[in-house]
C-alpha cells in the first residue's frame, strides 16, 4: 500500500519522509501494536493501536479520565478508499481498544485532511485541541471518544 503517494495525488501533505518511517513500523510490530486488516483476502487498511501517546499529548485537556488507548498510522489502501474501510478500521480499532480495557481512544488528525476530519467527526470524537509535532509543520487535531461496549 502507498497511501503517501495517493494522499499526495490528492493535495494532502500529511505524510512526508519524516513520517511515518520503517523504525515507526517496525516499533509496532514488535509490541504488537501494529494491525492489518483484509477484506476477502485482500490487504484493505492498517493501523497502530498503543498505549504511549506522543510526548505533545500532554499538553491536551483530554475530557475523559481512565485507561485509554492512542489510534495512530490509519490507512486505507489506495485502490479500495471511499468504499467504507476507513470507517471500519476505526471500528475495529475501537472494540479492540474495549476489549484492551480502555475507556476511550485517542488521536490526532492532520487539520487539512478532511474526509479523515469528517469520518472521525460523524463517528463521534470531539475535537480538544491542536497539536504540533516536533519536525513536522503541520497542525493536527487532538481527537478522542468514550467507548462503551456494545
Amino acid at each position: 500500500m502507498d497511501c503517501r503517494e495517493a494522499l499526495v495525488a490528492q493535495g494532502i501533505d500529511q505524510w512526508d519522509a519524516l513520517y511515518p518511517d520503517e523504525a515507526g513500523v517496525r516499533a509496532d510490530l514488535a509490541t504488537g501494536s501494529l494491525f492489518l486488516v483484509k477484506h476477502e483476502g485482500t490487504l484493505v487498511g492498517t493501523f497502530a493501536l498503543g498505549v504511549h501517546p506522543e510526548p505533545a499529548y500532554e499538553r491536551i485537556a483530554w475530557g475523559f479520565e481512565g485507561p485509554f488507548r492512542v489510534l495512530h498510522r490509519l490507512a486505507v489502501a489506495p485502490g479500495v478508499q471511499r468504499q467504507g474501510f476507513g470507517r471500519r478500521l476505526v471500528e475495529i480499532a475501537e472494540a479492540e481498544a474495549l476489549r484492551q480495557g480502555a475507556c476511550c481512544l485517542r488521536l490526532d488528525v492532520y487539520e487539512g485532511h478532511p474526509r479523515a476530519v469528517a469520518l472521525y467527526q460523524a463517528m463521534g470524537y470531539r475535537a480538544c485541541g491542536t497539536l504540533r509535532f516536533p519536525r513536522r509543520s503541520r497542525a493536527f487535531l487532538a481527537m478522542e471518544k468514550h467507548l462503551e461496549a456494545p
